[in-house]
């Protein structure tokens, strides 16, 4: 069966811009889907308030002097997801993350909660070899069931820990864990910068050596971008805010610090009905186009 088969296209496209998969050296699609949210759900909306936040944004990347405007993403539309049925919905997002990966493409995966990651990681780890994931979050998500169940947005990096090494996984930004998960990332020694250490420092810019070195380890890298690592006063519409966290500047300088490296993204947890001001979905819109002036600064 076809991986297309799991895909709707939506009324809309991210930035407004309709082409073709052969068009273009990224895709973009869709999961609305937020069953396991615990808290201010309502991620199942992100993916076409981020779209028409993006219509909104200019394309030009200061950072990396191009404009991205003729190097959007081909939109497909949605992945079809079982609402209240976790496990289904991440073979389905596995099943067209890999599909997209066959085309050649980079993919863009909008979320829906972080539960989504699970699919498109597990996707790329079997199509790619050699990957690193770099997780931008202020959880771990490393509990191994939340209110229980195993598929959860809390257990998303414990779930992928199962088939991905510990040693190839950083967080950044942490700085909301449980004693299981503080323990957990003791016992397998997972590399993470928390944002008090970055609050603490120079800012991100300190870190960068060690990124560098995590980096070395791998040739590519999947970037999953859990828009709560933002500090809520930049990014107030996601499910499970925390105080102290990351600023644009930051999160937006690691996007090109390694952007070159990226095979895949994900950007999850915005929640529309918490973002009245549409500040959250512009900042999630945003921060795509910057991954795609960073990856595409080098060929253009």
């Amino acid at each position: 069966m076809s991986w297309r088969l799991y895909v709707n296209k939506g009324a809309s496209s991210f930035a407004g811009v309709s082409v073709e998969i052969n068009e273009s050296e990224f895709v973009l699609i869709g999961v609305p889907f937020d069953s396991t949210s615990s808290f201010r759900s309502g991620s199942r909306f992100a993916p076409s308030t981020i779209r028409i936040a993006a219509q909104n944004l200019e394309t030009y990347s200061f950072r990396a002097g191009i404009d991205v405007e003729e190097l959007l993403p081909a939109d497909i539309g949605d992945v079809a997801v079982v609402h209240g049925d976790a496990l289904e919905t991440v073979r389905r997002v596995e099943r067209t993350v890999s599909g997209i990966l066959g085309e050649g493409k980079i993919p863009i995966v909008l979320g829906g909660d972080h539960t989504i990651s699970i699919g498109s990681v597990k996707a790329v780890s079997q199509r790619i070899s050699d990957i690193c994931l770099l997780v931008m979050d202020a959880h771990a998500d490393l509990r191994d069931e939340y209110l229980g169940y195993k598929f959860s947005h809390a257990c998303a990096l414990r779930r992928i820990l199962e088939f991905l090494d510990a040693d190839s996984v950083m967080i950044l930004g942490l700085r909301a864990v449980s004693n299981e998960e503080k323990n957990f990332i003791d016992m397998r020694r997972i590399n993470y910068v928390s944002s008090l250490d970055i609050r603490r420092s120079s800012g991100i810019r300190s870190f960068h050596t060690k990124i560098k070195n995590f980096l070395s380890t791998c040739s590519n890298v999947y970037l999953s971008l859990d828009m709560d690592v933002f500090d809520p006063s930049y990014a107030p519409g996601v499910q499970t805010p925390e105080p102290e966290g990351l600023t644009p500047t930051e999160v937006f300088d690691v996007i090109h610090g390694v952007g070159s490296m990226v095979t895949a993204i994900d950007i999850v947890e915005v929640s529309p009905p918490y973002d009245p001001s549409m500040i959250t979905s512009m900042l999630a819109a945003k921060a795509i186009i910057e991954f795609i002036a960073a990856k595409s600064s080098l060929t253009h």
